[in-house]
């Protein structure tokens, strides 16, 4: 039997003339080719063949700007767009998100060439970055020359970005954008998930989502349509994850439906609704799309998934799974890789290729007939490609292969592997030594040259504890109900507890079609009006939990005590001053 007879089979496009679009994050570029299909289709060109991929991004390269060479970015019969961490990122070697773009043939009719042809590319998603081709960030420069829609403090109420701000969010090599002739545009991402679960981490999560979705809005007004790809990082419905769906069974908060799929959001309604808008970064996706579930939210929206337009609310549609607990085989994932469309692109089939190896991500991939023309010329289109400072190829200052120019690639790659090396290490020591101080758990897989923490499961506080009506006494401690997010850059939190919850202290609404996101938060003042300080509750119902409190000693000196007076005790004075005031707000 011939190695091709092993492979994967995979869904033939839609029509002849149909063009496929494919999202993969392949968790290393290093690695993918030692997996199988790809020991089989050894470099990019044949597996873009085989996906039968007409543009297609890759997510988590695990690349800097320094170690892009032909491998990646010279990729025969596609053109290539690349961006990876710049220099002032924290992270090196990580995250780095590709669009390749296959150059149609001359026998093709002008309409595949139209949906194939770029015009225009841009890296990043702010518009400060400069752009190769003017000199000047995107946002400066001529209109003509770049694809716009750039977000302005006035699309983003109550945030006011500085540059510092906007270098910070395009400096981790996430987002792609590429213009096609058939006046669409194509974004290709790799979407944060604040797996550390950090406030800043929160904090920079929401700013880039709400970058990123504002930008596809003006866009669109613009008169373009828009499709969006890659790793979302997001579970939009209950149904798009194993774990919530599996601890809400196990605590009775929602009911099975057996075999029936189709009437489990019917049974469940409130919770698959309220589970819509349980973070930010949640409700904002579901905002964006006219198919969410819940009204309120598809009022507002403009894209669609083209996923869920074809397979229905099928349940199980997963494409990534935890490796570190073999959840593949029994198909216990989360659907987080997606694409999106806005109403007028076309979608003739999507679905997921869950049988394709090489990554803990999986493939997706949605046929659009002869994509969208658009209101431009519709004369005949040259199958020549245009000639952009982004293509790879010229960004990246890539020569012809063999000489000097593969000697310097070289030895840049044995640099960026060093530095590699030397970070694995380091922080797998401070993994170890933090675990050992700390008590918790720890994983760390220096083969895999990655440090993944758990921690220890709490004996409190499940997810279902926050879906359970509260007494009295909890209600008053716990006044907001929380999901929790499992979706993880590096698997991270899909290793985390089911108690570890998402930030409540970023706060959100929507004017006028437009999401209003905080600057960094200050602390509240307490009653001596200063500010209070933030603490950590170590009671048994909400262990970990933050909140504020008055930054004055007890009157006791006690750690529970609370400052209190009489009714007729309107004469605190000094005490007031010198004590606690009794203030309390959970953060």
């Amino acid at each position: 039997m011939s190695k091709e007879s092993d492979l994967p089979v995979i869904t033939p496009k839609s029509t002849g003339s149909s063009i496929r679009f494919v999202t993969f994050n392949i968790n290393g570029f290093r690695t993918l080719f030692q997996y199988h299909p790809w020991t089989t289709h050894r470099n990019l060109a044949a597996m873009f063949r085989y996906l039968q991929a007409d543009i297609i991004t890759l997510q988590e390269l695990k690349l800097q700007k320094s170690d892009i060479n032909d491998k990646v970015a010279r990729v025969d019969g596609y053109q290539a767009f690349i961006t990876a961490p710049g220099l002032k990122c924290k992270r090196k070697g990580y995250a780095g998100v590709s669009v390749h773009v296959r150059v149609p043939q001359d026998h093709e009719s002008d309409a595949v060439k139209r949906s194939l042809k770029v015009v225009k590319a841009e890296e990043g998603i702010t518009g400060v970055l400069k752009s190769p081709d003017t000199g000047f960030a995107y946002r400066d420069s001529p209109s003509e020359s770049v694809i716009g829609g750039y977000v302005t403090f006035n699309d983003l109420e109550g945030e006011e970005f500085t540059d510092a701000v906007l270098q910070d969010i395009d400096s981790e090599g996430r987002v792609v954008l590429i213009e096609l002739a058939n006046n669409t545009v194509v974004i290709s991402t790799y979407c944060p998930a604040n797996s550390m679960d950090t406030d800043e981490g929160e904090l920079f999560r929401v700013r880039f989502i709400s970058i990123l979705f504002q930008r596809i809005r003006n866009l669109h007004q613009m008169g373009k349509q828009v499709v969006l790809m890659g790793d979302i990082n997001i579970s939009r419905d209950l149904i798009d994850s194993a774990a919530y769906i599996s601890e809400l069974l196990k605590a009775k908060v929602i009911s099975s439906t057996n075999s029936e799929e189709s009437n489990f959001e019917t049974v469940n309604q409130q919770i698959c609704e309220d589970f819509q808008s349980s973070t930010i970064p949640r409700k904002l996706l579901n905002s964006l799309l006219t198919d969410s579930i819940t009204p309120a939210l598809a009022l507002n929206g403009i894209m669609y998934d083209t996923t869920r337009r074809h397979q229905g609310r099928k349940h199980k549609l997963y494409t990534v799974w935890n490796t570190m607990t073999n959840a593949r085989p029994s198909n216990f994932g989360s659907r987080i890789d997606l694409i999106l469309a806005t109403k007028g692109c076309n979608s003739q089939a999507s679905n997921i290729w869950p049988q394709i190896m090489g990554s803990d991500h999986c493939p997706v991939y949605t046929d659009f007939e002869e994509f969208f023309v658009g209101n431009g010329d519709r004369g005949s289109v040259s199958s020549e490609k245009t000639k952009l400072g982004f293509e790879a190829v010229k960004f990246y200052k890539l020569g012809r292969q063999g000489g000097l120019d593969m000697l310097f690639q070289s030895m840049r790659k044995r640099k960026l592997d060093e530095e590699v090396d030397r970070e694995v290490i380091e922080d797998t020591q401070q993994v170890n030594q933090k675990a050992s101080a700390s008590g918790s758990s720890s994983v760390v897989s220096l083969s895999s040259k990655r440090s993944v923490k758990t921690k220890t499961r709490p004996t409190q506080a499940t997810l279902a504890h926050f879906f359970k009506k509260p007494t009295p006494a909890a209600a008053a401690a716990d006044q907001t109900s929380q999901f929790i997010d499992l979706s993880s850059e590096d698997q991270q939190s899909q290793s985390l507890s089911l108690s570890h919850l998402t930030s409540p202290s970023i706060s959100l609404k929507l004017t006028n079609g437009k999401f209003s996101i905080p600057s960094d938060p200050k602390p509240p003042l307490c009653k001596h009006n200063i500010e209070s300080i933030l603490k950590t509750s170590r009671s048994e119902n909400n262990k970990g939990r933050k909140f504020w409190s008055c930054g004055k000693p007890m009157r006791n000196g006690g750690d529970g005590l609370v400052l209190k007076t009489s009714n007729n005790d309107n004469k605190l004075g000094h005490e007031l001053d010198e004590f606690s005031c009794g203030f309390f707000k959970w953060k």
